[in-house]
């Protein structure tokens, strides 16, 4: 009865959603909810709907009510998520929802995400690493360490697929390659077949909304999706034992998630070595130097090799024993260390060097001869983007593309090159791209004016890569 279940889970989930997504598209669409191209951290040059989680809540939700229906016909009993899980579900997807068309400030979402997490204690879910910290005594001595490491743990998921949701596809493209990687370490463990049956439903309802969010993309998860996406990660990986050994049921976990986790860990390392604050955005995650080296498809497949590099690490793990393990971890962790080293990440006396003054150009009186490729990649980097954002450009056809966006359902076509005209100087361009920007943002033109022109044009200039949305 378990093949009929999961493969019910799967396909149902799937369909559900590639039934919803259209409507859930059609929806944002007449309603606003869509993402806007900036010159800052959003790659997309194209308006957006951007609460694709509503179609993956809801199909996720369908999938499962199937799962209840035939289970009672066909008398077969199974272990589904119980009602405080659904509803810290239904919270995360109410909270990101809310922020992806009015905004919520970090500080309530982040205490939002707590009480979310204190729940799912209650429930009985619990990350146990007392005999790591060597706590094996009474029982509120016990609960002193399991507490915080679980709210920890299940705040840390969500908000790092959250910042990990900034490319076409990616969140979901490693939520499925997640998801899938923990069942078949449960399985190798033999934990509930009802954990498999949750993965179905999960890969199913992702790999849908793949085909629509892949780029380039027609629909972004949005805060509601990419929320709800890190909360049932951390779920279920509260749900079973990857390991017999406590440490390496810890490092298991944190293994398979390691992408999203290692992203995240970077940006809060780097915002605070940068004298900002840790929780403040940026355009400098591991997807966006990734995206400058690569086409955008070329930039989301490397980093699903990368996290199906750690899966496979972790499968490793789990069929290990305990000290072929901890290798295993330290040879992952050594492969990390060279990546970002490589991404010039370490480049952080650098970096800050490379800060803009206060009128915004860049700052340095380094001799490039003396500087290594990282260093260069990463001092190109900020003038690139000092460049970008001074001359205020935009990407070719948002000016015409803005109005009639809604009758094309957030799919345009690049706008007709006449061959006839002759070539525009960078002069005369960057004043077509100040016009466009007066066009669209009135309110930074009244402090900002654009500089006066004769040829009225409405071009922007390419810059960057379609889809996405970041955080």
């Amino acid at each position: 009865m378990l093949p009929l279940l999961l493969v019910t889970a799967f396909f149902s989930s799937l369909v559900v959603t590639l039934l919803l997504v259209p409507l859930v598209r059609r929806l944002a669409v007449k309603r606003d909810w869509v993402d806007m191209p900036d010159l800052n951290r959003k790659v997309h040059h194209r308006p957006t709907p951007n609460v694709g989680g509503l179609a993956v809540a809801s199909g996720f939700g369908v999938g499962l009510l199937c799962l209840v229906i035939l289970a009672r016909v066909t008398e077969t009993e199974i272990s589904l998520p119980g009602a405080i899980v659904v509803f810290g579900a239904i919270i995360m997807i109410l909270t990101g929802f809310y922020d992806d068309i009015k905004r919520i400030g970090f500080r309530r979402k982040f205490l939002i995400q707590v009480g979310v997490a204190y729940l799912l204690i209650i429930a009985g879910y619990e990350l146990d690493v007392a005999q790591i910290f060597f706590s094996d005594g009474p029982e509120y001595s016990r609960a002193l360490v399991t507490i915080p490491i679980t709210i920890i743990w299940v705040v840390g998921i969500i908000n790092a697929v959250n910042l990990l949701d900034g490319l076409d596809g990616l969140a979901s493209g490693v939520g499925i390659i997640a998801f899938a990687c923990m069942a078949f370490i449960f399985g190798l463990n033999g934990q509930d077949p009802s954990l498999f049956i949750l993965a179905a439903l999960m890969i199913g309802v992702l790999a849908g909304f793949l085909v629509f969010n892949f780029h380039p993309a027609s629909i972004f998860l949005g805060d509601s999706g990419s929320l709800f996406l890190g909360y049932m990660l951390a779920v279920y990986t509260l749900q079973g034992s990857s390991s017999e050994n406590s440490i390496l049921a810890l490092l298991i976990p944190l293994t398979v998630l390691g992408l999203p986790i290692l992203d995240t860990t970077l940006c809060m390392l780097r915002r605070v070595l940068d004298g900002r604050s840790p929780f403040s955005s940026d355009d400098d995650h591991i997807h966006h130097r990734l995206s400058r080296l690569l086409s955008h498809r070329k930039a989301v497949l490397a980093l699903y090799a990368i996290a199906a590099w750690f899966a496979i690490a972790a499968i490793l793990m789990a069929i290990s024993n305990f000290v072929s393990g901890i290798l295993i971890a330290l040879i992952t962790l050594s492969a990390a260390y060279v990546g970002i080293r490589t991404l010039g990440y370490l480049d952080v006396n650098l970096s800050m060097l490379l800060r803009k003054n206060s009128n915004g150009s860049v700052e340095s009186k380094l001799d490039e001869s003396d500087l290594s490729t990282n260093e260069l990649s990463l001092r190109q980097h900020h003038v690139h983007y000092d460049v970008v954002h001074n001359n205020r450009t935009l990407p070719v056809g948002f000016a015409k593309t803005r109005g009639p966006w809604r009758r094309d359902m957030g799919i345009f076509e690049e706008p007709p090159v006449d061959t006839s005209s002759t070539e525009v100087s960078s002069g005369a361009q960057s004043q077509k791209n100040s016009l466009v920007f007066e066009s669209l943002f009135p309110e930074i033109d009244e402090k900002n004016p654009a500089p006066e022109t004769k040829s009225g044009a409405t071009e922007g200039h390419t810059d960057g890569h379609s889809g996405g949305s970041v955080h």
